[in-house]
């Protein structure tokens, strides 16, 4: 997923695009991970925040608002997290007039 997600950020990268929008990934102090990604390249319609799993243990959450994708989860599902962000980013490709909230 991470050579995923870099070469995602490097098809971004248009020479305006990384000026003014990118990825952000920190740690958490509950603990876990957070993400922040654009996605302003994308027609993807808001989707409210979305908790999966038990949030004592393993976990995903994330939202999309104003192009923007925001997700956090528990230290060991960074991964999961990366594959929803992958297939949304996906599905949206492959069906540009036909995204839903489909989770």
């Amino acid at each position: 997923m991470i050579d995923w997600l870099q070469n995602w950020y490097e098809s971004q990268c248009d020479g305006d695009w990384e000026h003014y929008y990118g990825i952000k990934i920190e740690t958490l102090d509950n603990p876990g991970w957070d993400i922040s990604v654009d996605i302003n390249n994308y027609i993807v319609a808001d989707i409210s925040w979305s908790i999966y799993g038990d949030f004592n243990s393993k976990w995903i959450g994330f939202k999309i608002k104003d192009s923007k994708f925001n997700g956090s989860c528990d230290p060991t599902s960074f991964k999961i997290l990366l594959e929803v962000l992958k297939e949304i980013i996906d599905y949206q490709t492959n069906n540009p007039k036909e995204f839903k909230k489909y989770f």
